[in-house]
């Protein structure tokens, strides 16, 4: 796997990113909680690129991230693909549908909007 820089809060917090609204604040809280975030990780067996690598130094696991708004039941054909692969490439990973980001965005985004 190829790992761009860490993301750096500065960073977000200037704008200076291709991530949308929800990809910045997802970021952010992750790097309020000292997790390391990298932004489009590289791998080489999966023709998919997640959102983020995410891993905690405190308990030495990282996780790839896949943000997408669509519903848990109503994923396109593309995007469904694409989860496919990536789960296909054998490195934990999780994916964050619109369901779940009101829920962090409830309970973890503090005057979000």
């Amino acid at each position: 796997m190829f790992l761009p820089l860490p993301v750096e809060l500065d960073v977000i917090e200037e704008g200076n990113t291709n991530m949308n609204d929800n990809e910045m604040e997802f970021a952010k809280l992750l790097l309020h909680k000292n997790m390391v975030v990298y932004r489009e990780p590289k791998i080489e067996s999966c023709n998919s690129i997640p959102d983020f690598s995410v891993y905690n130094p405190r308990t030495c696991n990282g996780k790839l991230v896949e943000i997408t708004l669509s519903s848990i039941d109503k994923a396109g054909f593309r995007k469904e693909k694409q989860i496919k692969n990536l789960k296909s490439c054998g490195i934990p990973f999780v994916v964050l549908y619109g369901e779940n980001m009101e829920i962090i965005k409830r309970y973890s985004w503090e005057n979000i909007f």
